[in-house]
């Protein structure tokens, strides 16, 4: 009996092991995001974890749905208000699949609301008029 304990115990740690996620990034918080227009399939969620000691906050980006852009063109993350972009959280490029996006932001997000009240992707192509209009995720 003691051995088949020993046995099930090890067994339900290795299946703890393989499944757990790595990277050790814990979310604070967890927002998802949907997709627009052309894009309605498309869908991201964002996890944001807690500032370090120079108040450089983490972000993973999990997409799924975004096709890859030509090689001068990108997508942006956006801290939004009202829907319009207010401040850049980076770029990034897709494949097929689910892409995973790390990202650091250092803008302070409380109080929530005031100086943002969510999050929006676009699409970037350089040499053309800004993309704030060509918004493809939001929350």
């Amino acid at each position: 009996p003691l051995a088949r304990a020993a046995a099930l115990a090890a067994g339900a740690f290795a299946v703890g092991y393989a499944v757990a996620p790595r990277g050790g990034f814990r979310a604070a918080w967890v927002v998802p995001m949907h997709g627009l227009g052309r894009h309605a399939q498309a869908h991201a969620v964002l996890k944001i974890g807690r500032a370090d000691a120079h108040g450089n906050i983490p972000i993973e980006m999990e997409v799924q749905g975004l096709p890859p852009l030509p090689a001068s063109a990108y997508y942006e993350l956006y801290l939004a208000k009202k829907g319009k972009p207010s401040a850049s959280c980076g770029t990034f490029r897709t494949g097929p699949g689910t892409t995973l996006v790390r990202l650091s932001i250092a803008y302070q997000l409380q109080p929530w609301g005031r100086r943002w009240d969510g999050w929006i992707v676009t699409v970037n192509r350089p040499g053309r008029p800004p993309a704030f209009e060509l918004v493809v995720l939001t929350t």
